[in-house]
C-alpha cells in the first residue's frame, strides 16, 4: 500500500476532527444565524474534502503515474504546514471566528499569533494544504488551485471591507503593520 495517501488521509481526518471540535465550541456561543452558517460550512467542507480525497485516493482519479519522490516530499511538507497554519489561526481567532457568509462583525480585531505576519492565515494555510495534497499525489488538479485562490481573494475583499467598517482606524494601522494578506513577502 502506498504510504503517501495514508499520511494525507490521516492528516485530513485529524484536521477535520480538531476543526469540528473547535467550531462546535464556537457555535455554542454564536448567534443563531452564525451558528447555522458555521454548521453548514463545516458540513460542506467535510463533504468536499472527503469526496475529492476519496476519488483521488481510492479510484486514482486525476493522478499521474509514478510521482517523483521530491514532489511528494514537498507536497507533504506544504500539506502539513498548511494544516498547522490554518488550525493555529483558527485557534487564535477563538470566538471571533465567523462563517464565510457571515455579515456580523467580530468583537475585536485579532492581531496576534499568525495574524502578526499575515492578515488571512487561515486562507493561506488552506491553500498551502490543498497545493501540498495535490502535489503529494502528483495530480493535475493542482491547476484548479487557481480557482481556490480567486475565491479566497473574493472572500478576503469582503472580509477586509467588513473589518474596515467595524474597526476603521485600528484596521488601517493593522494593514500598515501587516501588509501581506496570504504569503509573507509576496502578497
Amino acid at each position: 500500500m502506498d504510504t503517501i495517501p495514508v499520511i494525507l488521509v490521516g492528516g485530513l481526518v485529524i484536521y477535520l476532527y480538531a476543526k469540528g471540535l473547535l467550531v462546535s465550541n464556537i457555535i455554542r456561543c454564536a448567534s443563531r444565524k452564525n451558528a447555522g452558517l458555521m454548521a453548514f460550512q463545516l458540513v460542506v467542507e467535510f463533504a468536499l474534502i472527503f469526496s475529492i480525497a476519496y476519488l483521488q485516493l481510492e479510484h486514482g482519479f486525476a493522478r499521474f503515474p509514478d510521482p517523483p519522490i521530491g514532489a511528494q516530499a514537498v507536497g507533504l511538507l506544504f500539506f502539513g504546514c498548511g494544516i498547522l497554519l490554518s488550525f493555529r489561526a483558527r485557534l487564535e481567532l477563538g470566538k471571533n471566528y465567523r462563517p464565510l457568509l457571515g455579515t456580523e462583525s467580530p468583537a475585536h480585531l485579532v492581531t496576534s499569533g499568525p495574524y502578526r505576519t499575515l492578515r488571512h492565515p487561515i486562507y493561506s494555510g488552506m491553500l498551502f494544504a490543498a497545493a501540498g495534497f495535490e502535489l503529494a499525489l502528483w495530480s493535475p488538479l493542482l491547476v484548479f488551485l487557481l480557482a481556490g485562490i480567486i475565491l479566497a481573494l473574493i472572500q478576503i475583499r469582503r472580509e477586509e471591507k467588513l473589518l474596515a467598517q467595524a474597526f476603521s482606524e485600528r484596521w488601517h494601522c493593522y494593514c500598515e503593520k501587516t501588509p501581506y494578506r496570504l504569503i509573507r513577502g509576496i502578497f
